[in-house]
């Protein structure tokens, strides 16, 4: 985090400023610290990233723990399974799969053509 941004930094709790209480710097970049606001609520600075305890970064923080509990397959196969079925059909296209092979488009599905993709809007007929 740069010191420079400090001063426009506001507490996502109570909206008042921070002041910097503690810090390590490398130039103009404050590696590791500490803020506080006018309130009393502090957020950690560590390698660079203020830590604004926010559920997506904690989320985020936790990934490389979570990624140590599960194997590679593990993980393939659960993303895998969230995908959509336009996603799996243009991981197929894009895997080389003729148009002999391609499934009947359905209506509101992606089709490629000529590099771009459109959705198809046409009724087909049964």
């Amino acid at each position: 985090m740069y010191a420079s941004i400090l001063p426009v930094l506001r507490c996502p709790h109570c909206g008042s400023g921070f002041e910097l209480t503690e810090s390590k710097k490398d130039g103009g970049e404050i590696v590791t610290g500490k803020i506080v606001c006018g309130k009393g609520h502090s957020f950690s600075i560590r390698e660079g990233i203020l830590d604004f305890q926010s559920q997506e970064q904690e989320l985020l923080n936790s990934w490389s723990e979570y990624s140590k509990a599960e194997s590679d397959d593990s993980l393939d196969r659960k993303f895998d399974a969230g995908k959509t079925e336009n996603q799996r059909k243009i991981e197929l296209f894009q895997s080389g799969i003729t148009a002999s092979t391609w499934p009947v488009p359905m209506e509101g599905d992606l089709i490629p053509c000529a590099g771009e993709w459109f959705a198809n809007t046409v009724l087909i007929a049964e």
